[in-house]
């Protein structure tokens, strides 16, 4: 499993590392949290920028979401439990950040950290926010993930650095 010392040399977020720290604990001495055992409640000032895909299925079947804080249903207009990235993404990097990077959560086992700037549009509005997310492998069994849970802050911004940084930990 990640340390919390290879988190805090890529970011000095205080937030994304107390969540962190607190899914790391939860993990105790197992590879993976199990998700089914966490009490987010433990962390309440924390809930509303976390969010959970589901993985029991695989990724081939469009992991749907199973939670969503109201800082992530906020930046989407939406509350997106129940809903899959492909419905809800729309960003043109896709294939790097959710296949590459989220997805490979599961797949490969590993601790998913993103940093960028994202731009988002409709007819009425164009806005552009940086967003700094980490997920983390989740396991009921202690082998198989079946969950990855995620917390993700969104910052208005007029600019950001045009690097994305999509690492696997």
């Amino acid at each position: 499993m990640t340390t919390i010392e290879e988190i805090q040399a890529l970011t000095d977020n205080p937030r994304l590392l107390e969540f962190s720290a607190f899914v790391l604990a939860a993990a105790g001495d197992r590879p993976f949290p199990d998700y089914k055992s966490i009490d987010l409640m433990d962390i309440a000032p924390l809930v509303r920028f976390v969010w959970v895909l589901d993985f029991s299925h695989g990724i081939d079947d469009r992991p749907r979401f199973v939670f969503s804080g109201s800082h992530v249903d906020e930046h989407y207009g939406m509350n997106i439990t129940g809903k899959c990235f492909e419905e809800i993404y729309v960003e043109p990097d896709f294939e790097i950040a959710i296949v590459g990077n989220y997805y490979q959560v599961y797949a490969q086992k590993k601790v998913a950290y993103t940093k960028r700037r994202v731009h988002y549009f409709d007819e009425f509005i164009e806005r552009y926010k940086s967003a700094e997310a980490i997920m983390f492998p989740c396991s009921t069994n202690g082998e198989d993930v079946d969950y990855g849970i995620a917390f993700i802050e969104y910052a208005p911004t007029s600019k950001a650095p045009d690097e994305k940084i999509f690492r696997l930990l």
